[in-house]
């Protein structure tokens, strides 16, 4: 029985994307960075449909190489407006050559006090700008604030008295928990997608592939080809958040 090797998959760097897109030669671009004319091309697409330019390159570069440390994939993302794909493969570069060492942050009184005074009145972009630091410095800095109130916050009890008679209606489409905590029916060992809806959009990224492992009550568990596990809420696929199919 004769089974062909899928050809391993080379990524595209920062420093490619970024030479692809100052040089005009096709075939003298695909030569130089070792691969075929169709890819060059595909990439270039790639690039022009989602908007990125040389400028952002070197902003989505230095935001994830700052924010690595202290934010998920996903959410940055949601904020540099990408699909969690592209994230996900320049964080797999990035890591191959050793170029997400963790960054330290520190603020002065001045820029805190600034942060707190106008962070209602101005955008991440306008105080990089004007306190000369990097977006993602910027928004670590806010996210760590609204979070620390969050938790700080005091929260409100009200007693409401109890009517005479009460009557519970669960409406025909509520998510209940004997639903959630059910069985997946999804076959140990077969291979899925999961993909993730996008924001305010009907459409999907896809966000994994592996193989399914385990379920509890609460999570179902995948391996992907590297090795690499991830687990994923029921309530997620239930509620229409994520979508799953077998793949072969």
């Amino acid at each position: 029985m004769n089974t062909k090797l899928k050809p391993k998959v080379k990524e595209w760097t920062f420093e490619e994307d970024s030479y692809i897109l100052t040089k005009k030669n096709i075939n003298l671009m695909a030569k130089k960075l070792d691969r075929i004319s169709s890819t060059v091309i595909k990439r270039l697409e790639y690039l022009k449909k989602n908007e990125i330019d040389e400028e952002q390159l070197k902003r989505h570069k230095r935001f994830i190489q700052e924010a690595y440390h202290y934010m998920s994939a996903t959410k940055i993302a949601i904020y540099l407006e990408v699909p969690y794909q592209y994230v996900h493969k320049r964080i797999k570069t990035l890591l191959t050559q050793n170029d997400l060492e963790k960054t330290y942050f520190s603020y002065t009184s001045e820029e805190e006090k600034y942060l707190l005074e106008n962070r209602d009145k101005l955008t991440v972009m306008d105080f990089s700008r004007d306190l000369k630091l990097s977006e993602a410095q910027i928004f670590i800095w806010l996210t760590r604030i609204k979070t620390k109130e969050e938790k700080d916050k005091p929260k409100e009890e009200t007693i409401e008295p109890m009517p005479k008679e009460m009557e519970i209606v669960i409406p025909e489409n509520a998510l209940l928990v004997s639903k959630v905590k059910g069985p997946s029916n999804l076959i140990e060992g077969k291979m899925y997608e999961i993909k993730i809806l996008r924001s305010n959009n009907e459409k999907t990224d896809s966000y994994f592939v592996g193989t399914f492992i385990e379920e509890t009550d609460n999570h179902i568990t995948f391996q992907s080809k590297s090795g690499y596990r991830e687990s994923f809420s029921k309530v997620n696929f239930s509620i229409g958040e994520y979508k799953i199919r077998e793949v072969d």
